[in-house]
């Protein structure tokens, strides 16, 4: 995903029901794991090898909203990365005044390919292209969707507090690149803090869209 934060690269398996998206913050890998089957969600920390464990509607409710679509039209036909595609025109607004315009395309299969939208919120434009690459469609093992064994649930943190740090956070500056020496141990709530605010701008500008 390119937007004027930066460039996120993530990786996204995709089940019935089920979501992994996984991705490199400030302080190294971050797994999200969504199970609409269960009602819950979960942010693992590799480095860590720790998890917090949410419900999946407050996941939802602190990483975006539902927005209220305004346009949606098919305008063609095109060809993408080898992809028979159809491209929508779509205009999007959510409940708190943000609203997206663009396009995006879409396989006979019904995944989202590509995805070019403005966003503006507050008097600020924010331009972000998403797009897949490499994809592959076949069943997906069902270990993607699980949290290991051998990790432990994150000390000290509760729903309350995940929901006090997502609000408090501002606007995400530029990615870091992914760092080259493994993460200290200690569990550092800056740093997962941090953690937590890549997480949400990626989630954010997706739900704002869908």
């Amino acid at each position: 995903m390119v937007s004027s934060q930066g460039t996120i690269s993530m990786k996204e398996y995709v089940a019935p029901k089920k979501q992994r998206m996984e991705m490199t913050g400030p302080t190294g890998d971050v797994v999200l794991i969504n199970r609409r089957d269960q009602d819950r969600a979960f942010m693992l920390m590799p480095g860590m090898n720790m998890y917090l464990q949410i419900p999946s509607q407050q996941f939802h409710k602190q990483t975006g909203s539902h927005a209220k679509v305004i346009e949606n039209r098919r305008i063609g036909q095109e060809t993408l990365d080898g992809y028979k595609v159809d491209k929508y025109r779509s205009i999007v607004e959510d409940a708190d005044g943000a609203r997206g315009e663009g396009y995006y395309w879409v396989t006979d299969d019904g995944i989202t390919l590509k995805m070019d939208f403005t966003l503006v919120q507050n008097g600020r434009n924010e331009h972000m292209v998403m797009q897949l690459k490499k994809l592959k469609v076949g069943p997906q093992p069902a270990s993607l969707f699980e949290v290991p064994a051998s990790y432990q649930a994150m000390p000290g943190m509760n729903r309350e507090t995940l929901s006090s740090m997502m609000n408090s956070t501002g606007a995400p500056g530029e990615q870091p690149q992914a760092a080259e020496k493994k993460e200290d141990q200690d569990l550092d709530m800056s740093g997962i803090k941090s953690v937590l605010e890549d997480a949400s701008e990626v989630k954010s500008l997706l739900k704002k869209l869908f």
